[in-house]
């Protein structure tokens, strides 16, 4: 389901200069029925890094550099940093994480970026999809996503993965992520705390 400017963009024809940035509002309809009024440069790069739409970082690039809002959202209220999570895409998120995008977020479920990737990796088998998988969790962890973050069943990217474990080859790799990121985040905490100070 690409889109001919996808196409045109991934076969490195030359295209003629982009127009000039269209961030018109225009109306989404969500999940709930409710309808949310967001830039169309955002809705671009939701579409640009949805699981099926295979974009590459060049073309996301490009929309960052126009200026689309990171913190545009799907039907699903989420934005392109979880679809790149979700579906492994190293390249994108660490396009998207350049680009300013929160990895706080959460969606309506309260998963973060960080949630959805470790979620996803439960379905892998591939060792390249693994390794994909756990490049992902890195790289959010390096740019502070929250290992301790609890989403609306309380459970944190941690939980989560711990649960894989036994029954995924992506389970190990990835809690011993999150136990390292969850140390040095609790290390820093303690510490903040302890003198009161930064």
């Amino acid at each position: 389901a690409r889109s001919r400017l996808h196409r045109a963009w991934s076969s490195g024809r030359n295209l003629p200069a982009p127009p000039p940035p269209d961030n018109t509002l225009i109306e989404t309809p969500q999940v709930d029925g409710k309808l949310l009024l967001q830039p169309r440069l955002g809705l671009a790069l939701v579409h640009a890094c949805s699981i099926d739409a295979e974009a590459d970082a060049s073309f996301v690039r490009a929309l960052l550099d126009q200026n689309a809002p990171t913190d545009a959202v799907d039907a699903m209220y989420r934005t392109p940093l979880h679809l790149a999570a979700a579906g492994g895409e190293c390249t994108l998120v660490a396009e998207l994480l350049a680009g300013g995008a929160s990895v706080g977020a959460t969606d309506p479920a309260g998963d973060t970026a960080l949630h959805l990737s470790v979620a996803a990796a439960y379905l892998l088998e591939d060792e390249r999809d693994l390794a994909r998988a756990a490049e992902v969790v890195r790289s959010l962890l390096l740019c502070r996503a929250a290992p301790h973050a609890q989403n609306a069943r309380g459970l944190t990217a941690l939980h989560m993965a711990a649960r894989l474990q036994p029954e995924a080859a992506a389970g190990a790799p990835l809690v011993r992520l999150l136990l390292e990121a969850d140390a040095a985040d609790g290390l820093a905490r303690r510490a903040v705390a302890a003198d009161g100070r930064t």
